[in-house]
């Protein structure tokens, strides 16, 4: 077992998060005939869902029922008298929770003493009501029942928004993790996206790393707020150190029916571990869906880790071919002044303007890296855009050479070249079997200056054959139809 987590009594807190008293549902009854009252909790006195009993909340006008359940959003059923301060108060309330409280997850149930006045088979259709009963009908099996299916269909409701929450907050966490390495801004806004939940509230939370021996409490909230100062696994209740140490050794969350530690994996940096516990008993689907949230976070993590490793690997690489190529501006050596010179001749002859002239006269040797002992395997499929040099630069810290858009897009253009010289035309070529003018100018620019610098010493007849011969399949037989006729000026000396 690790030393980092020292056991001790806790004298703060007892030994268990909670007492084993399960959670009443609440249940409103609305009738303003005081018998109908006592009749429904004598009949429901002993009634018990999922072992949890009821708790009775009594209105006895539908005003004061409004009231009711504008301070309780967690009323499971409403028993509903149709007449109450006038024909259709009931029915009234109906629309009132439905619309103005926007309340769609209580079941209401309505109940009359008089048919006549509200037919079954309109009201089932005009309002949003599980059951539309005659309160002669509703003797103590009946009753039973009718509470077990409404309390059965709440509770689905109930899954299926906490699904939607938590899947809600999966992506929210996914896109507001935030970009540096604060583990205790991350840790807050995770806590927060954990503990937004209707069912996950009124969870008592805290969030601990660990650097050896010494704790550092990253987040805490409801009755473990108090522990935001403590500075040493010691002063920890014995609970949290045991399930903590529990997920640690194991590697994984921990679950009870009461109490989770779930494990943040931070690369690079020490574990974030976040212990939530409750008085009252969680369900499993509950713990599955803080369980998805942290591996998401995890995984996202994990991905900026890697990302930035890869910009890092980038970085150096590009940093190696910006100073080759000031160097070949600077100190070429003979093989490329000479494709310096040849590539100024073809572009002047095929009738680049200017400027593409210059940018591509400065990378034109670019396809012949091993000649300066550069591998050209190292290029291989690698393209940097303006949205590339900026993500590259959230990672990593551009030297100032780099940030100057003159040079990254010369940089651009070179691994242009390096990457697409070996496309053909024709779409045979490697490594992404590009065609035509799929192919990036200056790369076909540069595979036509490659094909011509080894052939100059031959004669004009045998250099246009030879070009000729490789026009639409390896080269871009537009550019060769327009350097054919000035072959003769091409001699490089």
């Amino acid at each position: 077992m690790s030393e980092d987590f020292v056991l001790v009594d806790d004298l703060k807190a007892s030994s268990s998060p909670g007492n084993d008293t399960p959670e009443p549902w609440k249940v409103l009854v609305v009738d303003d005939d005081q018998e109908m009252h006592a009749v429904t909790q004598l009949v429901l006195s002993n009634f018990r869902y999922q072992q949890r009993p009821l708790q009775f909340l009594n209105a006895h006008s539908a005003e004061q029922a409004y009231q009711i359940l504008s301070e309780h959003d967690d009323i499971a059923v409403a028993l509903v008298d149709v007449v109450m301060e006038n024909d259709h108060a009931g029915l009234d309330l109906i629309s009132q929770i439905r619309n103005e409280l926007n309340n769609h997850d209580i079941r209401l149930i309505l109940r009359t003493g008089q048919p006549g006045l509200a037919p079954a088979h309109q009201v089932i259709r005009d309002y949003d009501v599980s059951d539309y009963k005659n309160k002669t009908e509703l003797n103590s099996v009946s009753l039973d029942t009718l509470m077990c299916a409404s309390l059965r269909a709440y509770q689905e409701l109930l899954e299926l928004k906490q699904q939607r929450c938590q899947l809600q907050a999966m992506i929210s966490s996914a896109t507001t993790l935030p970009d540096d390495n604060d583990h205790r801004l991350l840790a807050k806004r995770l806590l927060d996206d954990m503990l937004s939940q209707s069912d996950t509230r009124k969870l008592s939370a805290l969030v601990v790393t660990e650097f050896r021996h010494h704790v550092t409490v990253l987040a805490s909230s409801g009755k473990l707020s108090y522990l935001e100062q403590a500075h040493s696994a010691a002063e920890l209740p014995s609970r949290v150190q045991e399930q903590i140490l529990g997920c640690k050794d194991c590697c994984s969350h921990y679950t009870d029916n009461q109490s989770a530690v779930f494990h943040l994996c931070y690369p690079d940096q020490p574990d974030i571990y976040f212990y939530l516990e409750s008085e009252r008993p969680v369900k499993e689907s509950t713990w599955q869906g803080l369980a998805m949230l942290v591996d998401g976070a995890t995984l996202k993590l994990q991905q900026r880790h890697l990302e930035q490793k890869v910009a890092k690997g980038q970085l150096e690489m590009i940093k190696l071919l910006n100073n080759s190529l000031i160097h070949a501006i600077e100190s070429p050596n003979s093989e490329q002044r000479e494709l310096r010179t040849l590539a100024e001749k073809v572009v002047s002859i095929l009738g680049l303007s200017e400027s593409e002239q210059q940018r591509f006269v400065e990378v034109a040797w670019i396809a012949r890296l091993s000649s300066i002992g550069i591998p050209e395997s190292l290029f291989s499929q690698c393209q940097i855009d303006p949205a590339q040099w900026q993500k590259l630069a959230s990672h990593c810290d551009l030297p100032d050479e780099l940030t100057q858009p003159t040079n990254q897009q010369r940089l651009s253009l070179a691994l242009s070249i390096a990457n697409q010289h070996h496309e053909s035309w024709d779409g045979q070529g490697q490594p992404m079997g590009l065609q035509g003018e799929e192919i990036h100018l200056f790369a076909r620019l540069s595979a036509l200056i490659s094909a011509l610098h080894p052939a100059l010493e031959h004669k004009p007849s045998e250099l246009k054959q030879a070009l000729e011969s490789q026009a639409g399949a390896r080269l871009d037989p537009q550019l060769v139809a327009k350097l054919l006729p000035s072959l003769d000026t091409l001699t490089v000396s």
